[in-house]
């Protein structure tokens, strides 16, 4: 079961703008609607919503999250390999790939961008994506390529077997 928009809802289009897969409807100061065939259960919908007009699949309502608060992707290094698809499947292009597939590594380059649905984390075979918080104050984006850039040289000068 989806997500689903009540009454409350005064179509300002915050929903329908940050949804990943385009599952909300509606015109802007009218009532919108989420076609549960397309919804994931991300939650963004809920986290912006700014007149608690949101409820869960279990029928209750979603909480609002602020922008600085939200979860976001954290790359294991150690794990990634790479492979680049969670950069695919990532619906707003915040993850980059540093290096080539295969032998190269990801990292979160546009947190603003990041709506927290998750769905790096869930497609990511390796298990090294973690939604986690981060202080947007202090987590800077040149830093965490720089990290990627340290465990890609890393893994280039292990001996092969």
């Amino acid at each position: 079961m989806a997500f689903t928009i009540g009454g409350a809802c005064d179509g300002c289009t915050s929903c329908l703008r940050q949804c990943p897969t385009a599952a909300i409807g509606g015109r802007e100061g009218q009532l919108h609607r989420i076609d549960a065939r397309r919804c994931i259960d991300c939650g963004v919908c809920g986290q912006i919503c700014p007149v608690d007009a949101v409820f869960d699949r279990h029928g209750q309502l979603a909480q609002r999250v602020p922008r600085d608060q939200r979860l976001r992707p954290v790359f294991d290094l150690q794990r990634c390999n790479g492979c680049n698809l969670c950069t695919e499947f990532c619906a707003f292009a915040c993850l980059r790939l540093v290096g080539t597939r295969y032998l190269g590594a990801v990292y979160l380059a546009e947190p603003l961008q990041c709506v927290s649905c998750g769905d790096c984390a869930t497609v990511c075979i390796k298990a090294a994506v973690q939604m986690r918080s981060l202080d947007l104050r202090t987590w800077s984006p040149e830093a965490a390529r720089e990290r990627a850039l340290v465990a890609i040289a890393e893994v280039a000068c292990e001996p092969r077997l």
